[in-house]
C-alpha cells in the first residue's frame, strides 16, 4: 500500500488542506512480460485444459504434434512442463487482472 500526504496552503485565503491518499497496485512491481512464444503456448495450454478438459499428458502430445517446443531449451513439452506453464500462467493472470480500490481519507480543511 502506498500512502501520499499532501498539503496545500493558499496565500490569499490562508486555507490549509490535509489529506491522505492510499492505493494498491501491481504496476509498481517489476512485472516481466511473457514473450510472444510463451504467451502463445500458455493460451494453447489454457484452452486445451479449460475448454477441452484434456490431461497434461494429452496436452503435451497435442502440442508436440502441432510442432510446439519449449521456449528456452527447445525440448519436447512434457506433462510436468505443461503443468508448470498452466499453474504459473493462471497465477500470473490472476495477479495482473486484480482490481484494487483507491481511498481518499483523513481530509482536513481549515482556515488559518
Amino acid at each position: 500500500m502506498v500512502t501520499h500526504f499532501n498539503e496545500i496552503v493558499s496565500n490569499s485565503n490562508k486555507t490549509l488542506l490535509l489529506f491522505t491518499f492510499s492505493f494498491k497496485t501491481t504496476r509498481l512491481t517489476n512485472v516481466k512480460k511473457f514473450g510472444k512464444q510463451q504467451q502463445l503456448i500458455f493460451n494453447e495450454v489454457k484452452y486445451l485444459r479449460d475448454e477441452l478438459k484434456l490431461s497434461f499428458k494429452e496436452i503435451g502430445i497435442t502440442l508436440t504434434e502441432k510442432g510446439y517446443r519449449s521456449v528456452r531449451s527447445n525440448k519436447e513439452l512434457l506433462p510436468n512442463y505443461i503443468y508448470s506453464i498452466y499453474t504459473k500462467g493462471k497465477i500470473r493472470e490472476k495477479r495482473l487482472t486484480k482490481e484494487f480500490i483507491t481511498y481518499l481519507h483523513d481530509i482536513y480543511l481549515s482556515n488559518l
